[in-house]
């Protein structure tokens, strides 16, 4: 899922009430958040690496 973001502090927020959603990148470039419903660890083949992009995983209430 992608929304429009002005900080990756807001993408954590939106990450954090959406149940689904386990890590989210932040697209700097595009002030965009992209939701992710698994995290790199769970699927690294998925992952690519870009300076573009700010990756972080949700810690709070996280499902398993």
């Amino acid at each position: 899922m992608k929304l429009a973001s002005k900080t990756p502090y807001h993408c954590q927020q939106a990450c954090e009430k959406e149940k689904r959603c386990q890590s989210f990148n932040y697209v700097v470039y595009r002030e965009e958040c992209e939701l992710n419903s698994r995290t790199k660890e769970s699927r690294p083949k998925d992952f690519v690496s870009s300076q573009e992009r700010l990756y972080m995983k949700r810690y709070k209430n996280r499902g398993k």
